[in-house]
């Protein structure tokens, strides 16, 4: 047994439309991809604990692995079993590395049970493709319970583990080209329920720099970055600061890890030492953005059980909010190097 994943998925991500998947949730858009991955890549196997239709982890009744449908199938109902699940793809890539590529799947607060799992897949430097659904308020209406405000922070520090938030087709395309190409660690890809459009200027290409310039306008004094379902509000929030006279230089940054291994001229181009403002826009609570940005509009404490766009504005994450808690922080610094000031969470 060889390992060796063949090239013909690499043409199918190299071809799709971005388009095509206007206003789906990147849950949506994922699940799609792994369809048509799913045919052409015979070494993908795996499967869900329990959530799979909400993950939308498409796969076929005939091509299921279970006592009473045969073992000849690739795809493994694992039940409400997340650690399980963790352990057992990370044994099936330990087989014989690049044979198979196990993926798993459940919300990204339910992958605290499988966290144990992960980090060993991460320390044996073992390729698991993980699927974090259900990453933002707009999980649905069952709360704090599920509202993952702080397992980012969990993944984000973990050593040799790519966690990648993708915005929108584009950058989920992105995120599978990557996930695909690093044989010797895990990948996460935390994806969102709530549906959304194409942020302008996003790129497949651009994604394994970590993060990247969407729009920098001249005489741009202020920068707003984000990811995932957020960077839909952020990228609202600039277009409407640069209608007040205000340009907004814009930044996408779906993956940390992949970003600090840039070069130091690369990293200053992006997120800037000249002492002007940095805002960071994220419903977690901002750990990991402290080392790169000036300030942040996040949480700092549970989520709340309601509709997503009362969620959104309750905690000031709306277009709204965010207007309001930019305002705020410029009139706070009243012309001061913002790096002097120190980091500070926007409330």
């Amino acid at each position: 047994m060889t390992g060796d994943f063949g090239t013909e998925y690499k043409a199918i991500l190299k071809s799709l439309d971005p388009s095509q998947f206007k206003g789906q949730a990147t849950r949506e858009i994922n699940g799609k991809l792994i369809e048509k991955i799913w045919l052409a890549c015979p070494a993908m196997c795996g499967g869900g604990a329990d959530r799979v239709n909400s993950n939308k982890f498409y796969y076929s009744e005939n091509d299921v692995f279970h006592p009473l449908t045969g073992y000849a199938g690739r795809y493994i109902p694992y039940g409400i079993r997340e650690h399980a699940m963790a352990s057992i793809s990370n044994g099936i890539a330990a087989f014989n590395p690049g044979t198979f590529l196990p993926t798993t799947a459940t919300f990204l607060m339910f992958y605290l049970y499988a966290a144990p799992g992960v980090r060993m897949g991460a320390h044996s430097h073992l390729q698991v493709i993980h699927f974090a659904t259900h990453d933002s308020f707009a999980e649905g209406q069952n709360g704090p319970t599920h509202q993952a405000v702080e397992v980012d922070s969990l993944y984000r520090a973990m050593p040799n583990i790519l966690y990648i938030r993708p915005c929108d087709a584009e950058e989920v395309i992105g995120a599978w080209e990557i996930a695909m190409d690093t044989r010797t660690k895990p990948s996460m890809i935390s994806l969102g329920r709530d549906p959304v459009g194409p942020v302008p200027n996003t790129s497949r290409n651009m994604v394994s720099k970590g993060a990247y310039i969407l729009q920098n306008p001249p005489n741009a004094k202020l920068t707003l970055v984000s990811c995932g379902t957020n960077l839909h509000y952020a990228a609202a929030a600039a277009i409407a600061l640069g209608n007040e006279g205000m340009p907004i230089k814009l930044v996408s940054a779906p993956c940390f890890a992949l970003f600090d291994q840039q070069d130091q001229t690369y990293r200053n181009e992006v997120f800037a030492l000249d002492g002007n403002p940095i805002i960071s826009v994220e419903e977690y609570v901002a750990t990991t953005w402290a080392r790169y940005v000036t300030a942040s509009i996040g949480m700092n404490g549970y989520g709340y059980s309601a509709s997503n766009p009362s969620n959104y504005e309750r905690f000031g994450l709306d277009t709204a909010g965010i207007l309001r808690k930019v305002k705020a922080y410029l009139g706070e610094l009243n012309g001061q190097n913002a790096r002097m000031a120190g980091w500070r969470r926007l409330d």
